[in-house]
């Protein structure tokens, strides 16, 4: 439907999985889906990120 907006999200997760900041907004919606949880300005990403961007989890 949105092919932009789906490779946008997908090059967000992946640089936040490298330990890359990413913009506030794309950091809401990983939030909202589950995938990080943000602790004292802290990201902590969550197993399901790596499952959304089919990479193993270290």
């Amino acid at each position: 439907m949105f092919p932009h907006i789906l490779a946008e999200l997908d090059k967000a997760a992946l640089d936040l999985a490298k330990g890359r900041k990413v913009d506030e907004t794309f950091l809401e919606v990983f939030k909202a889906a589950g995938f990080v949880d943000v602790e004292k300005g802290e990201v902590k990403i969550k197993k399901s990120l790596f499952k959304f961007l089919e990479l193993p989890a270290n």
